[in-house]
């Protein structure tokens, strides 16, 4: 009798400490963040339409215009596959785009909407700028490796990104003028890959720091002899709390 009373506790002992082992374990699968990466945006244009006015466009372009600083910011959940594999999905905000050069403009460039070609040379130009907004949609395999609370963290996925604003921006003789353009593609999708380190703080929290490369995979203009694909270089910093 006493035999069969110490096997039966010690079965739910062991039972109640795997049913809380497993319940641990399983609310470590799933954690919550938050990312901002500090940008480099730019563009590549290439020719849809091969004739001497696109290509002298083209080089026009590829002359004055140069990378402008940009921002990425979202929020995601992430759920791990395996020891080393995890998943997470996110929704996020991204600023895109490119600047001109000033200093390679002569007269007669167009600068300004408002203006088409013709300035006057005792003109003081300010910034120009392209700027786009898009919601984005990440979708991001992530590979964890090593032990200890500093490990090796890389990621590997695309974006689909919805534009919902598109404007340019120039300064002329201390005013500021916002063009709200149209002519470009409201979607895209870009692939994403990233590599950097992870730190775990305590038993449930984690920061990250990871350079970042985007490239877009589709045109950004619409019904345009001239093509373009944006891309965008950062470093990421994130947070994650485990449920």
């Amino acid at each position: 009798m006493r035999l069969h009373l110490f096997a039966f506790v010690l079965l739910g002992a062991s039972a109640g400490h795997a049913q809380s082992t497993n319940q641990e374990s399983s609310a470590k699968h799933w954690w919550l963040g938050a990312q901002v990466s500090p940008d480099v945006a730019y563009r590549t244009l290439y020719l849809i339409e091969h004739n001497s006015t696109t290509e002298a466009i083209v080089d026009a372009r590829d002359r004055s215009e140069v990378p402008r600083l940009a921002l990425t910011a979202q929020l995601f959940a992430g759920r791990t596959l395996n020891k080393r594999f995890s998943m997470e999905l996110g929704l996020g905000y991204a600023l895109r785009g490119w600047q001109v050069d000033v200093s390679t403009l002569t007269y007669g460039d167009p600068l300004d909407p408002r203006r088409g070609f013709i300035y006057e040379s005792a003109d003081d130009v300010g910034p120009i700028l392209e700027e786009l907004h898009y919601l984005i949609m990440p979708v991001r395999a992530v590979c964890t490796l090593g032990n200890g609370r500093l490990r090796s963290i890389s990621s590997l996925g695309f974006s689909a990104d919805l534009l919902f604003q598109a404007y340019h921006i120039s300064v002329i003789n201390g005013e500021r003028t916002k063009t709200e353009q149209d002519g470009y593609a409201t979607f895209n999708i870009t692939p994403t890959a990233s590599t950097g380190i992870a730190y775990t703080l305590g038993a449930r929290g984690e920061l990250r720091a990871q350079p970042t490369f985007s490239y877009g995979a589709l045109n950004i203009r619409t019904d345009d002899p001239i093509g373009g694909r944006l891309w965008n270089a950062g470093l990421v910093f994130g947070y994650t709390r485990r449920l």
